[in-house]
């Protein structure tokens, strides 16, 4: 009997987990379960798993759960921010009796200790002989009347925050310009082959969701003719989302406006003209894209913005990297001033993003390529599938702030400006 009321319990708590569990939920606990404290689920498994009853079939194989002894799955549901279901297990088990049944897994009741999944002694029944009129014993707690998600529902005065809506998944279209591979002199960027590999294995082989075209070398005419020709194909097909990845040196000329000297700043072409920010994402704006108007268009500029290197605020001992000892002579910035600092998009769904800081360079590797994309690349390819954009790119921020340059100990810090409405997942 103690095993049948276990188990009916023990149903009921996974048909209302899987009730609570609503789709940022999912996502976050399957980005949780990674850890090989909650399972150490790998990515062929998590593709697998279409919804929060199978995700809960497997912790149970994995035996981060068991009946009665749920005390991990809650350290899980905190670690995920899943609230609903940390009460869900609260309210049918008892925090005390869940406590105390992971913390043995045996079972004394001669001493009282009930464990498992009541935190009061089992329930006896209690059955007056034939005929008489003797009442039933009033020890004991007091039947429970109403079911516990029902008392939480009537006192839980918290207000109902639904779940962040999605941009619609389908085709996207990326747009990838690479300047000054070729060049010659200081003006060649080492390393912008190995970012062109990043971002097409990153594509290509993990993200496959997107449409890829790859421009390299572009004069100002020449580029902003391939800005209008992509523009023009977005407009005639049915693509959910747009991206531009432009890698390049930067610049900032002095200019007169209004008889004061002001700064006007972008990233160079081949024939050593400027492009600013605006001019590229301008010809992608939901009044002038019809077709794209409501879905996620995003820039990202791979180029410094300054002269100045980014400082820590704590000397370290040793640097989070290794970097090779001959990485002053192999590494390159690219060259002077960037992107003007950035200005919020003047529709909303558009993120723009820039590898480094204002008034900063942008550090790159001749062999492993900029660092901002080796990054982004890395990281879609673990995480496209489970993650948002935005949160990839807090795990880049992440990941290119703890990296420092054996040339003067420098910093680099990736920053993004949205006007995002909605989540966007790269994965299918």
């Amino acid at each position: 009997m103690a095993g049948r009321g276990i188990s009916q319990q023990h149903t009921t708590l996974i048909n209302d987990l899987c009730k609570d569990c609503g789709a940022e939920e999912f996502v976050n606990l399957k980005t949780c379960v990674k850890s090989k404290d909650f399972g150490g689920l790998r990515a062929g498994e998590l593709e697998k798993l279409k919804d929060m009853r199978e995700l809960l079939e497997k912790l149970e194989k994995k035996r981060v759960f068991k009946e009665g002894h749920y005390g991990k799955l809650k350290q899980l549901f905190e670690k995920a921010e899943f609230a609903d279901g940390i009460d869900t297990i609260e309210n049918l088990t008892g925090t005390e009796a869940m406590e105390q049944g992971d913390s043995s897994q045996n079972t004394n009741v001669n001493n009282g200790n009930y464990g498992g999944l009541m935190s009061q002694p089992p329930a006896v029944r209690y059955e007056a002989p034939s005929g008489s009129t003797l009442n039933p014993p009033s020890s004991g707690p007091p039947a429970m009347s109403t079911h516990p998600r029902q008392l939480r529902d009537q006192h839980d005065a918290s207000p109902f925050i639904p779940p962040l809506p999605i941009y619609e998944k389908g085709r996207g279209y990326l747009l990838f310009i690479n300047n000054f591979v070729r060049a010659g002199g200081v003006k060649k960027r080492d390393g912008a082959m190995k970012d062109e590999d990043n971002i097409r294995m990153a594509f290509q082989d993990y993200v496959q969701t997107f449409t890829i075209n790859i421009q390299s070398d572009l004069s100002k005419r020449a580029l902003l003719l391939q800005l209008d020709s992509v523009a023009g194909e977005l407009e005639r097909n049915d693509f959910k989302s747009f991206m531009c990845i432009i890698c390049s040196h930067g610049e900032r000329h002095a200019v007169e406006s209004n008889g004061q000297q002001a700064f006007k700043e972008g990233f160079l072409t081949m024939d050593e003209q400027l492009v600013t920010e605006d001019e590229v994402t301008e010809k992608f704006e939901g009044h002038k894209l019809q077709r794209l108007r409501g879905c996620p268009k995003v820039f990202i500029f791979q180029c410094c913005r300054g002269t100045a290197y980014g400082r820590g605020t704590l000397d370290k001992a040793d640097s989070t990297e290794v970097e090779p000892t001959s990485y002053s002579a192999a590494a390159r910035i690219d060259m002077s001033d960037g992107p003007k600092p950035v200005n919020l998009p003047r529709n909303a769904d558009m993120l723009v993003v820039h590898s480094t800081s204002k008034g900063t360079k942008a550090w790159r590797n001749q062999v492993d390529g900029s660092w901002f994309i080796k990054s982004f690349c890395e990281t879609l390819k673990t995480c496209h599938k489970t993650d948002h954009l935005l949160d990839m790119l807090l795990r880049v921020n992440s990941e290119v702030a703890d990296r420092e340059s054996t040339e003067g100990g420098a910093k680099q810090m990736p920053c993004q400006v949205s006007t995002f409405t909605k989540k966007f997942m790269l994965g299918v």
